[in-house]
């Protein structure tokens, strides 16, 4: 099961990295205004007003020892809660400055900020996000990493006040986030066993371990697809297996900031089983566009044609393969282009959720981004800057594409219970219970319970975050090295769920192979189930 605390300290790190936290000191749950030319801060807590300073919380962080009235106010806080203070206290994370300062200057970056500005506020009661932005950027040089004591130090000004209503406000939000993921993972649970129970014993030692890597050879093609109705030109990685008739396509869509190579291994894997796989990379929210905004080159971080152009990417993509299997010898009577299925990483997710059948839901963006973004996640903002496009019947549905796999996808704001329903293809939704990009229950979980296609699989990594490579690609390398903890405890072991989950997808959807059902159903998924990130997989909810 997934602890509330381990929640709560992935949504901590996560919002010292991007700006999100409205309480640098969260795990306590009180509101707080802060001096820093004095470098002093009062919180009131239970009714009492204590007056600490930066020198005690430094102390304390680095030896344990409480001093002046941290001392008091320690004694009304849970030492487990003062615990979380101290790991909080400690934690530093080394992020370019000028890659703090690209984000926190782009229209994302101000649109989180001024958030956050609203629950620290100056003396004058003014929106706190100039100091804010100003402090994170100097912290952000000190050569030790980034910090929540280096980011008080810095804030300019006389004091910060904490508009304790909505902060308050926010911490209710994160532990109902908290207490309905845990809600969820029971249900899930209880629903998997059940399934299970209907299913009856089935013998895997008997069956191939998917996990493994497949008895197909292949060889790997690179080739240039250029759209000139868009005037859009990409490349694209081909694994072709040597099989003795067309083999069906699987096409694997990259999350934002990453690349074509972020899911090599998985595009080995389904090619080691028979598969056709296709890697694309997505100019306009790839990794180059990601180290084009952080260099200064783009003012945006994703330009937001792009949750339109990358489905339309991929029916290109399809459009060059069918050419080349009738016309390029190396292709010709090794590909089905028309028998093809997609996988999709985070804002790859939405792009085969299109594909699928469900197009851009104009009025449930429009409904969702006038209100207040909150700050539970990163997954709102992106989804809202698909405000500033202008609204059309655009029909991104590809009917090539059989059957598409999910994974920590962004679609609750961008696409929406009604666009979802539109689907009528097998789907498969892969979530982590520790994703604090695009939080499980708001973005996986829920969404699927719309989908109303007769054929869904809804796959939960309890322990498991939004990302899986780290250092590989665009995911965990690049100008922004991001902390181990945002890849979960074992992202190897996550990757091998992914490989035989895809394997048993692909084969039984898209390649029409029912041998391989057996592998879709729980039994399958308590089988591979490991300790460190349990697995758990339903067939409908």
């Amino acid at each position: 099961m997934m602890h509330n605390l381990s929640l709560r300290r992935q949504i901590s790190r996560w919002g010292r990295i991007l700006g999100l936290g409205s309480l640098v000191l969260g795990g306590m749950g009180a509101d707080y205004a802060q001096s820093f030319a004095a470098e002093r801060f009062s919180i009131p807590f239970s009714g009492v007003r204590f007056n600490l300073t930066i020198k005690d919380l430094e102390v304390y962080a680095q030896s344990g020892k409480l001093q002046g009235e941290l001392a008091s106010y320690a004694q009304r806080a849970t030492p487990a809660q003062m615990a979380e203070l101290r790991q909080i206290l400690q934690a530093r994370i080394n992020v370019p400055a000028f890659a703090v300062s690209q984000f926190l200057y782009s229209n994302l970056g101000e649109t989180v900020l001024k958030s956050v500005g609203e629950d620290l506020r100056t003396g004058a009661n003014q929106n706190g996000f100039y100091g804010l932005r100003s402090a994170f950027i100097l912290a952000a040089k000190d050569p030790e990493g980034l910090s929540i004591l280096n980011i008080l130090r810095l804030v300019p000004g006389c004091c910060i006040n904490v508009n304790s209503e909505r902060v308050l406000a926010q911490f209710r939000l994160f532990g109902h986030l908290m207490e309905i993921t845990t809600t969820a993972m029971t249900g899930l649970e209880a629903r998997a066993a059940a399934e299970i129970k209907a299913i009856g014993p089935i013998d895997f030692q008997k069956l191939p371990d998917l996990r493994q890597v497949g008895p197909v050879a292949w060889q790997e093609q690179t080739i240039t697809v250029t759209d000139t109705k868009r005037q859009r030109q990409f490349p694209v990685t081909v694994f072709l297996p040597a099989v003795s008739r067309p083999a069906p396509v699987m096409i694997i869509s990259h999350g934002l900031g990453s690349d074509r190579n972020d899911f090599l291994e998985l595009a080995k894997h389904l090619a080691s089983y028979g598969l056709a796989v296709a890697l694309p990379e997505h100019p306009g929210s790839n990794a180059q566009q990601r180290l084009a905004f952080l260099t200064g080159l783009e003012k945006q971080f994703i330009r937001p044609e792009e949750f339109i152009e990358r489905p339309r990417d991929i029916t290109a993509l399809l459009d060059e393969l069918t050419r080349l299997s009738q016309a390029d010898p190396r292709f010709q009577g090794k590909i089905n282009p028309n028998q093809a299925g997609a996988i999709g990483h985070s804002i790859g997710g939405q792009t085969v959720l299109s594909l699928a059948g469900a197009n851009l839901n104009w009025e449930q963006i429009k409904q969702d981004c006038q209100q207040e973004l909150g700050a539970l996640s990163i997954a709102v903002p992106i989804q809202c800057s698909a405000m500033t496009l202008t609204p059309e019947a655009i029909n991104l549905r590809d009917e090539r594409i059989k059957g598409v796999i999910a994974l920590n996808p962004i679609q609750r704001i961008l696409l929406g219970q009604a666009s979802l329903q539109q689907i009528a293809i097998p789907v498969m939704v892969v979530a982590g219970s520790d994703d604090v990009v695009t939080p499980a229950v708001l973005e996986q979980i829920e969404p699927f319970t719309w989908l109303q296609t007769p054929i869904k699989y809804l796959t939960v990594i309890q322990k498991g975050t939004h990302n899986y490579n780290p250092g590989i690609g665009g995911q965990g390398g690049g100008a922004i090295p991001l902390p181990a903890a945002l890849f979960g405890p074992d992202p190897a072991l996550a990757r091998r769920y992914l490989n035989a989950l895809s394997v048993a997808f692909a084969e039984t959807h898209i390649a029409n192979q029912a041998q391989f059902r057996p592998f879709l159903t729980p039994t399958y998924a308590q089988a591979i189930s490991q300790p460190q990130l349990p697995l758990i997989l339903v067939q409908g909810l």
